[in-house]
């Protein structure tokens, strides 16, 4: 009986023992595992492959990792606005606004930034004579009551109208501005 006791008290012994090795192998290999996609993480950022990065740490919910999804997002945010900004001075309107287009779709509607590119979009359109496409980028103007660019947009709104014939909306749009510069 004592024999069947001290066996038992043994194997449980080792079943604990077991089971203990047995959790710090699983978590090791956890952490490995998580620690060899971070490394594959960081070899696609390097490599310039920003896309299949953002991907990769959304799929994997690499948290340590995010701030350069916003690091990129901002770097890619600036390589757009400064070759719209050039092609704009440049006269190359077209361009410019599919420059401008790009770098609007890196940043959100509420970031500072955001009304001075609308406005450059739109004085681009107007310049490509794509008025309608402008009307339509000037009208978010109207609503932006905190924005600098708020007095530009609609003066630059009335002389679409005013091009296109719509007089009645242009002077609904001057008596705005006229509120807006009280």
């Amino acid at each position: 009986m004592k024999k069947e006791r001290f066996f038992v008290i043994i194997l449980s012994i080792f079943a604990l023992l077991f089971l203990v090795t047995f959790q710090a192998y699983r978590s090791v290999r956890q952490s490995q595992e998580r620690y060899q996609r971070i490394v594959r993480a960081y070899e696609l950022y390097c490599l310039g492959r920003y896309d299949d990065f953002a991907r990769y740490v959304d799929q994997y919910k690499l948290k340590e990792l995010s701030y350069l999804n916003s690091a990129i997002v901002e770097q890619r945010f600036q390589q757009f606005y400064v070759a719209a900004m050039k092609e704009f001075n440049l006269g190359n309107f077209a361009s410019a606004v599919e420059l401008f287009r790009k770098a609007l779709g890196q940043i959100d509607s509420k970031d500072n930034r955001y009304d001075e590119i609308v406005y450059y979009l739109s004085l681009s359109l107007v310049n490509s004579n794509r008025l309608q496409e402008a009307k339509l980028e000037l009208s978010s103007f109207v609503n932006r009551e905190n924005s600098v660019y708020r007095s530009k947009g609609l003066q630059l709104l009335i002389d679409v109208y005013k091009k296109t014939g719509e007089m009645v909306k242009a002077q609904e749009i001057e008596k705005m501005l006229s509120e807006v510069k009280k």
